[in-house]
């Protein structure tokens, strides 16, 4: 496996064939947030404390959703999305344990922030190909 990283972003990780690379290293420079408002996405970037947990161990015993001091790093995050992010953790984490749904830690939060850019980032990408093919190709 090879993993190349940046910062706290992972640039492109590589495992056999598969080869996983950050969308935003092949678009304008801009935040994924505005990436996907920029082509017509309805997704919020969800928050994420990219700084506080050294382990995954360390994800795994956090069962309360960190301070919104853990979140702020180089750049400022909008509470209204904090506390939204925040909201959903502790209902998740509040449902019975025999519900499907039920989040156990913090790593399950970490699941779907990351599955939560994959849908609104694939329909992005469709529009702004979309128009691409409109601009730029001729048949």
């Amino acid at each position: 496996m090879s993993i190349l990283k940046r910062g706290n972003q992972y640039v492109s990780l590589v495992a056999g064939r598969l080869s996983f690379k950050d969308l935003m290293l092949f678009t304008c420079p801009m935040s994924l947030d505005k990436y996907l408002k920029t082509w017509g996405s309805e997704a919020e970037k969800m928050v994420y404390p990219y700084t506080k947990f050294k382990s995954i161990e360390e994800m795994r015993k956090c069962v309360e959703f960190p301070p919104i001091e853990d979140f702020l790093t180089d750049k400022s995050i909008n509470p209204q999305i904090y506390e939204k992010c925040k909201s959903m953790f502790d209902q998740k984490m509040s449902l019975p344990e025999a519900d499907p749904e039920k989040w156990r830690n913090f790593e399950d939060y970490l699941k779907f922030y990351n599955l939560s850019d994959v849908g609104p980032t694939a329909v992005a990408l469709q529009r702004q190909f979309d128009i691409f093919k409109v601009c730029f190709i001729t048949l």
